[in-house]
C-alpha cells in the first residue's frame, strides 16, 4: 500500500480476517504509538482537525458524501464554536506498520473518532436516581421507569438531544453526552476504544468537570439472534424483556457485542435497555443507557 499524506485516513486497509493476521507486536506497537486529539472551540488547529474528523466519516460511510464539502465543515465548524459540540480523532504516531496481509498502517492515520457535548437535557437527580435505583430494580423495571418519565421529566431519544439547539454550557454544569464512538473495523479487537474513550472521559471530567456523561449505545450483534431477529420483522420492534436479557447476557459474558462491551469495559453502569430508540437496523433500533459517573464523586 502507498504511503498516505500525513493526516489522512487510509481507505484501503484491508480488514484482517481475525487478530491472528496481526502479530502482537505490531498490534502492541499501534496501541503503544496512539494519542486522543480532542478539538473544541480553544484548538488551534480546530479547522484541520474537522477536516480529518469528517474525512474519517466520510472513508468508513457515517456520513454520505455531500456536493458540497466545504459547506459541511463550515457547519461542523460552527457547531463546535456555537453550540459545543467536541470531536476526538484517536491517530497513530508511530512508523508504518504492519496490518495484515499486504497492508500497513501509516504514520497520522486517523484509526478512531468520538463527537460529544454538554447537554442540560437532563438534571444531575435523574442520573443520580437512576444508579441508585439499580441497586435493587430489574433492568426492565428502569427501562418502564426511564420511558414513563413524561410530565415532570420526558425521555428525549437520541437525535433530539444531538440536535437539540442550546448554547455552550459553563463547566460544571449539564452532562456530557457521547453521540458517537467509532474505531475502524479494520483495526477493531486492538482495544483501541479503550484507549480512546478514557481520554475523552478524562477531558470531561477535568477541563468541563461535569458529574455524568451518558450514551444511549448500540447493540449490532443482537441481529444475530434469530428469536429477536423474527420478532423484529414481525412486529418491527423487540420486546424490553428480550433485548434487556440480551444485555444482561453481554454483561455476564455469555454472549459477545461489541457496541455493549466497549462502553462497559471503559467503566460505564448500563442502565437498561431502550427499544426502538435508534435507527440502526444492525441493532435492530435497540439501543441502551449507559452512564459514566466522575471519579471525584464516587
Amino acid at each position: 500500500m502507498q504511503r498516505q499524506e500525513r493526516g489522512k485516513t487510509p481507505d484501503s486497509l484491508p480488514k484482517p480476517r481475525g487478530l491472528n493476521d496481526m502479530e502482537k507486536a505490531d498490534m502492541e506497537r499501534i496501541r503503544a504509538n496512539c494519542r486522543v486529539e480532542i478539538a473544541d472551540s480553544n484548538h488551534p488547529r480546530l479547522s484541520d482537525e474537522v477536516e480529518e474528523y469528517l474525512r474519517y466519516l466520510r472513508i468508513h460511510r457515517l456520513i454520505s458524501l455531500p456536493q458540497d464539502m466545504q459547506s459541511q465543515s463550515n457547519t461542523m465548524f460552527r457547531r463546535i464554536i456555537e453550540k459545543g459540540l467536541r470531536v476526538a480523532l484517536l491517530k497513530y504516531k508511530g512508523p508504518e506498520v504492519p496490518v495484515g496481509g499486504n497492508a500497513t498502517l501509516p504514520p497520522e492515520a486517523v484509526i478512531g473518532v468520538n463527537s460529544s457535548k454538554q447537554t442540560d437535557a437532563y438534571p444531575h437527580e435523574w442520573f443520580d436516581n437512576l444508579l441508585k435505583a439499580r441497586q435493587n430494580h430489574t433492568m426492565d423495571d428502569l427501562t418502564t421507569a426511564v420511558e414513563s418519565a413524561r410530565g415532570r421529566l420526558k425521555f428525549q431519544p437520541f437525535r433530539e438531544i444531538t440536535d437539540r439547539d442550546e448554547p455552550v454550557i459553563a463547566a460544571g454544569k449539564g452532562a456530557g453526552f457521547l453521540s458517537l464512538i467509532h474505531v475502524s473495523p479494520r483495526l477493531r479487537g486492538c482495544g483501541l476504544s479503550q484507549i480512546l474513550l478514557p481520554e475523552v472521559l478524562k477531558y470531561y471530567w477535568q477541563a468541563r468537570d461535569v458529574p455524568y456523561v451518558f450514551v444511549y449505545g448500540r447493540t449490532p450483534a443482537i441481529s444475530r439472534e434469530q428469536e429477536m431477529k423474527a420478532e423484529f420483522e414481525e412486529s418491527g420492534v423487540v420486546s424490553t424483556q428480550n433485548l434487556n436479557r440480551y444485555i444482561t447476557q453481554v454483561l455476564g459474558g455469555v454472549k459477545r457485542d461489541f457496541g455493549v462491551g466497549v462502553n462497559q469495559k471503559a467503566g460505564a453502569e448500563i442502565i437498561c435497555g431502550l427499544p426502538d430508540s435508534v435507527l440502526d437496523r444492525e441493532s435492530l433500533n435497540c439501543g441502551y443507557l449507559a452512564i459514566y459517573k466522575n471519579p471525584r464523586l464516587q
